[in-house]
């Protein structure tokens, strides 16, 4: 299934999924100590990769979440842990696909046809409305449109969870989804259309529930988005608690993608 993995891009059949990766085996110049410190307990070959995988997660904006992290019962939380490269996020592919698909409507409006045009400014604000199989007046339009399908396949195929009932991220060493509790960022497709009409009902219906289910759970869901690792001193050696900061209802998820 994975044809090739160059930069921050991963091509599946012909299409691509985006990482966060960063071209970098030094410590961040902000964070130089704290980056250093961490990388103390860590076997020097694999230092350069984990301040990679430090700068990666600081630029997701999930710094520093558990989301980046190979949790493990044996191992001890901390930034140790981040494997941010190796991951394919869900929500940043929906973003990008919803970028893409709102190119291909500008480029219309603003090249294509009379017709086309009014139809794709009123397309534009409705994630919902968009059909694959309209027909473009302009090249770049459909330049993106055909990006935008081929994203949707890769995430249908890659990161749709028939067994979870939603989506989630990738691990491309492990070539699986991560073991870890529902993140909103799992329902950033939602918002970004990636349900079509015909399924969009069953498949909202059984996000929610899945959604619904977990939250019964206390540990086994996130709703507000992010695991938060906070920095506490104790001693001579830095140590990472873990704290939820926020929760959301399951009538704000709805509502998001209403």
């Amino acid at each position: 299934m994975l044809r090739s993995l160059v930069g921050s891009e991963m091509c599946i059949r012909d299409s691509l999924l985006n990482r966060y990766w960063t071209n970098t085996s030094q410590p961040r110049p902000e964070s130089f100590r704290e980056d250093v410190n961490t990388t103390k307990a860590v076997l020097p070959a694999l230092v350069p990769q984990l301040y990679a995988d430090i700068a990666a997660a600081a630029e997701s904006g999930w710094d520093f979440s558990t989301r980046w992290m190979n949790l493990s019962e044996s191992d001890p939380l901390g930034l140790e842990q981040l494997v941010t490269s190796r991951i394919i996020p869900v929500d940043l592919n929906a973003i990008i696909l919803r970028m893409e698909r709102t190119l291909a409507l500008f480029h219309e409006m603003l090249s294509g046809s009379p017709e086309s045009a009014d139809r794709a400014a009123q397309d534009l604000l409705n994630a919902a409305a968009w059909t694959p199989d309209r027909k473009w007046t302009c090249a770049a339009a459909e330049k993106y449109a055909d990006a935008a399908e081929a994203r949707l396949l890769a995430i249908t195929q890659l990161l749709w969870q028939e067994s979870m009932g939603c989506w989630n991220d990738y691990r491309l060493d492990l070539g699986t989804a991560p073991t870890r509790p529902a993140l909103i960022s799992d329902y950033i497709p939602m918002w970004a259309g990636v349900l079509d009409g015909a399924s969009q009902a069953e498949q909202l219906r059984v996000c929610l529930l899945y959604t619904s289910d977990a939250a019964d759970e206390e540990d086994s869901v996130d709703l507000g988005g992010r695991r938060i690792i906070k920095k506490k001193k104790n001693s001579n050696r830095t140590r990472y608690k873990v704290n939820v900061e926020s929760r959301n209802s399951i009538k704000n998820i709805y509502e998001m993608t209403t």
